[in-house]
């Protein structure tokens, strides 16, 4: 079989993304452009690889030596200017001759302005050093056949993953986990910032890794698909979350294009030109500009949520056959409520259906004790929205306990959050749907309207509070003079 030249490889490397960046500039989606530019590196790959194999005497498979795709390339999910990680596997006494290889493979994608970056170990090295570093196990996770010995690449991997299953499953999810709160903490902590961080911020695409590694890990899964099969996410959540990131792909796909090289910062001088390039073209480009962040941010906020969820289901033992997530074994903190994991979670997925009232008590204890809701609560909420109708909406029931959260001392701000993060209070109060995720664009904005309000609704409780640090006596000394506290918390809410 005929051997083509470096030049007819880059031929058609760079054929290949001018197609690529017309297809962009066509509207194709987000998965599309990171199959098709993975596809591409595939082909160019495995011409390099048939270069570097024609040695005399030597198989062209390269027998015993595999090259496999890790990382966002393993998954088939490469942006314009992402990194290209190989793995360079030989099995022990297979490793002569390898830095000709990796100098005929890897040189030229170097000259043609690739950043590559490369590993090269045999199946034990490979288990040793991801068991020392996290990054190095979740791009391992990853790895995907691209050329030579198959067989040498299907041993690895079952050794790889029974390497996984040797009980320490919930200890690497866990680190997933912290890993991906220090991530947050170093990037403001939260979805909305100014300049936010399309890959590794807070409701970035990192999110997403995170919780198929952890996927993956539990359940050997194979495709991000079958995170719906597996009962993780309902085939609703699954249509929302792939809209989603494919949304934010496409924002990152055009930050690279339109930067020339890795770009993952939406910078405030970005904004305005993504938000007429992605479509946003009305007759007021300040409000195509908000238009486009508000899109942004709602859909990074559904990445963050099903991500974490899907964390939090991954860190419980059990799964249901009706694909309802249980907990176990705990004492009723309140009835048909108990504690899992510091979480607040139902003994009944169904009690809702039967009186919709009963969410009310949820928020109470959340209000009495200041927990978190779990993933599996926080996703029967969100489920149960359409019971929240006008009837729900204007009974005294409920007026009577969402007033009650402003009124009696308790954990407020956390109520709210709950209630904003699963969807309830926009629900509750349909006048939140006009604001939410809506940006006034400018520097002194940082967050959206409803999230705004939200933050200062917790500042005033914070002043309120007695017993904590105080930073403004002023400010502390005005609260106590409010007549009527509870009104203006609500007044924040709805200013």
């Amino acid at each position: 079989m005929s051997i083509d030249s470096l030049e007819d490889i880059e031929r058609f490397f760079r054929t290949g993304q001018e197609w690529l960046k017309k297809r962009h500039g066509e509207g194709a989606s987000g998965a599309e452009m990171g199959q098709g530019r993975s596809a591409l590196m595939d082909n160019v790959l495995r011409r390099l690889w048939k270069r570097a194999s024609r040695a005399p005497g030597e198989k062209e498979s390269g027998e015993g030596v595999a090259l496999l795709a890790m990382g966002g390339y393993g998954r088939e999910e490469l942006n314009p200017f992402s990194d290209i990680d190989l793995f360079l596997l030989h099995l022990p006494g297979k490793g002569k001759d390898l830095e000709s290889w990796v100098k005929n493979i890897l040189h030229p994608l170097w000259d043609w302005g690739l950043t590559v970056g490369y590993t090269v170990q045999t199946p034990k090295e490979s288990w040793r050093a991801a068991q020392k570093e996290l990054d190095l196990l979740l791009s391992f996770l990853d790895a995907r056949w691209m050329a030579g010995d198959k067989g040498a690449f299907l041993r690895w991997e079952e050794e790889f993953s029974r390497g996984l299953k040797g009980g320490r499953e919930r200890e690497t999810i866990l680190q997933i986990q912290q890993s991906a709160e220090s991530r947050h903490k170093k990037l403001g902590d939260s979805v909305f910032v100014l300049e936010p961080e399309v890959k590794d911020g807070k409701g970035g695409l990192r999110d997403y890794h995170a919780a198929f590694w952890a996927a993956k890990i539990k359940f050997s899964l194979r495709s991000a698909r079958q995170m719906a099969e597996q009962g993780l996410l309902s085939e609703k959540e699954w249509e929302t979350y792939s809209q989603a990131l494919d949304f934010l792909w496409r924002v990152r796909n055009h930050l690279h294009y339109l930067h020339g090289r890795r770009e993952d910062r939406l910078s405030f001088e970005d904004q305005t030109t993504l938000a007429q390039v992605l479509g946003y073209r009305g007759e007021d480009p300040l409000r195509n500009t908000e238009s486009f962040l508000k899109d942004y941010f709602h859909q990074a906020l559904r990445v963050h949520h099903l991500s974490w969820n899907i964390l939090e289901k991954c860190l419980d033992e059990v799964l249901s056959s009706a694909r309802t997530w249980w907990r176990k074994a705990a004492p009723e903190i309140a009835p048909g409520f108990l504690l899992y994991h510091g979480r607040l979670a139902l003994t009944d997925s169904d009690s809702f259906d039967r009186n919709p009232f009963q969410i009310w008590k949820a928020f109470d204890i959340i209000h009495r004790h200041g927990m978190e809701l779990s993933a599996g609560l926080q996703e029967i909420i969100a489920q149960k929205l359409g019971l929240m109708n006008e009837r729900f909406r204007s009974s005294p029931e409920s007026i009577r306990s969402f007033l009650s959260y402003f009124e009696q001392p308790g954990h407020l701000y956390r109520v709210l959050e709950e209630m904003y993060e699963t969807g309830f209070l926009r629900r509750f109060l349909p006048e939140f749907e006009r604001v939410h995720c809506h940006i006034q664009y400018d520097r002194y904005h940082l967050y959206p309207v409803d999230v705004h309000s939200l933050y200062a609704v917790q500042e005033l409780e914070a002043l309120e509070r007695k017993n904590g640090p105080r930073p403004w006596p002023l400010f502390e000394q005005l609260m106590r003079e409010i007549e009527d506290p509870p009104l203006l918390k609500l007044a924040a809410l709805l200013h």
